[in-house]
C-alpha cells in the first residue's frame, strides 16, 4: 500500500519562513529568490517552491525581470501555471499601482519632477547597471516599469529591437528610459548621450518616442533632455 504520511519537510520550512517575515517585515536579510519563494506560498498550498523561484529568476534573469514578464511569458517557461502567472503579473501591476499614488492621473509625462522622483524610486537597492523602460499611453501618462538586465556592474548597452520588442505589447509607443550609475554619480557620460541619441533614431524609424533618458546615480536623477542633451522630440 502507498504510504500517504504526509511530508512536512516543506510545511516546516514554510513555518520559518513565515516566523522570519513577521520579524523582519522590511525583507531584511532576505534574498530575492525567497521573497518570489514566498510570493508563491500563495499559489501552491504545499511543495517546494524555493526550486520554483529559483528556476524563474534563472530563466527571466532577475527577480525584477520575473515580475515584469507578461502571463503568456511566464506560461510560456514552462516553470509555473496559469493562477501563479496571473498572480505574479497582478503583483507587477499592483506594485506599479501603488508607486503611482494609487492614480492613475498622478503620474504625467509633463510633471518632470514628480517623473524623476518616480523612477529613482525603481533604482533602490540595485548594486548594478541595469535598463529600465516606463512606458507611456496615449493620454502621456506613465503606465509600469519594465526592467531590461542587459548590462554588468559597470556597463550597460542599449538593443533597439529588444526594447522594441518590450515595448509594444503594452500598446504604447512612447517611453522613458532609465538606467543607474551604483555608487557613483548620475551625471551622464558622453558613452550615455551618444548611446541615446543613436537610440533615439533607432526608435523613431520603427514608429517610437523616446521623451527622455535619465540616469539615476548616488546623487540624484539626471535628465538628458533638461539638460539639453536630447532635442530632437519635444512633448
Amino acid at each position: 500500500m502507498e504510504n500517504r504520511t504526509p511530508d512536512t519537510t516543506h510545511l516546516g520550512h514554510r513555518a520559518r519562513m513565515k516566523k522570519r517575515f513577521s520579524e523582519n517585515p522590511d525583507f531584511a536579510g532576505f534574498s530575492q529568490h525567497e521573497v518570489l519563494e514566498m510570493l508563491l506560498f500563495f499559489c501552491y498550498t504545499r511543495g517546494d517552491t524555493n526550486a520554483i523561484a529559483h528556476r524563474l529568476i534563472e530563466h527571466f534573469g532577475s527577480f525584477d525581470a520575473v515580475l515584469s514578464a507578461e502571463p503568456e511569458e511566464l506560461l510560456g517557461s514552462g516553470i509555473v501555471g496559469e493562477s501563479p502567472a496571473w498572480a505574479i503579473s497582478f503583483l507587477s501591476s499592483l506594485c506599479a499601482y501603488i508607486r503611482r499614488g494609487c492614480d492613475e492621473d498622478s503620474i504625467t509625462a509633463y510633471d518632470w519632477d514628480t517623473v524623476l522622483e518616480y523612477i529613482t524610486g525603481w533604482f533602490e537597492g540595485e548594486d548594478k547597471e541595469v535598463i529600465k523602460l516606463f512606458p507611456v499611453n496615449d493620454a502621456m501618462k506613465l503606465t509600469r516599469c519594465l526592467p531590461l538586465m542587459t548590462g554588468g556592474r559597470h556597463n550597460i548597452r542599449f538593443d533597439t529591437g529588444e526594447i522594441a520588442a518590450k515595448l509594444l505589447p503594452t500598446g504604447c509607443r512612447t517611453l522613458f528610459i532609465a538606467h543607474n550609475h551604483p555608487n557613483a554619480s548620475g551625471k551622464p557620460s558622453d558613452s550615455d548621450v551618444v548611446s541615446t541619441r543613436m537610440l533615439m533614431r533607432g526608435l523613431n524609424e520603427l514608429g517610437i518616442k523616446l521623451i527622455d533618458h535619465i540616469v539615476v546615480g548616488n546623487d540624484g536623477a539626471y535628465s538628458l533632455r533638461r539638460s539639453g542633451l536630447l532635442f530632437d522630440y519635444e512633448i
